[in-house]
C-alpha cells in the first residue's frame, strides 16, 4: 500500500454506511433531524457514493489528494460541526488484512479489535489489503 487515498477502494467504498452512521448520530442532537440540518447542502447522488464509481488517478502528493477527496465527499462541515464519529463502533468485514499492524496508529486508528472468522483465526492468510483500504476510508471519515 502507498498510502494514496485509497489505492483500490475508491473513496465511496463506506461512505453510504458513514452517512448513515453520521446521520443516525445527528439526529441524536436535541433539535437535529439529521441530512435535514445538513451543513455542507445536497448531498449526492446515491450512484455517486458507490464503490462502482470511477477511482481518481494517484496523485504525486498523497495528502493532498486525500483532503481534496475529503472536501468532495463534505466532510469537513461534518467535521466542524462535532460530527466525528465519536462513540460509534464500526466493523469491518473482508478478506485483506495483510499487513494491517503496520498501519497502526497511522492511516489506522492506534488500537482497534481485530478477529479473523477462518477456522484457522488468521487475520491475515490472503496476500491483500482492501479491508485495511476500507479502513482507511471509515477512520477517515469518522475519526
Amino acid at each position: 500500500m502507498s498510502g494514496r487515498w485509497p489505492a483500490t477502494a475508491g473513496p465511496g467504498c463506506l461512505l453510504v454506511l458513514i452517512l448513515v452512521l453520521l446521520n443516525l448520530q445527528a439526529s441524536q442532537l436535541p433539535g437535529k433531524g439529521g441530512f435535514e440540518a445538513d451543513p455542507a447542502g445536497p448531498q449526492p447522488a446515491l450512484e455517486e457514493a458507490t464503490p462502482d464509481c470511477e477511482v481518481p488517478p494517484p496523485s504525486p502528493y498523497p495528502g493532498h489528494q486525500r483532503e481534496e477527496i475529503l472536501h468532495q465527499l463534505g466532510v469537513q462541515p461534518w467535521h466542524a460541526a462535532g460530527f466525528r464519529g465519536a462513540g460509534l463502533k464500526v466493523a469491518i468485514l473482508d478478506t485483506g488484512f495483510h499487513g494491517y499492524r503496520a498501519f497502526l496508529g497511522h492511516a489506522l486508528p492506534a488500537q482497534v479489535t481485530a478477529r479473523s472468522f477462518r477456522p484457522d483465526g488468521n487475520l491475515e492468510a490472503r496476500d491483500s489489503q482492501h479491508g485495511i483500504l476500507c479502513c482507511e476510508v471509515v477512520h477517515a471519515l469518522a475519526p
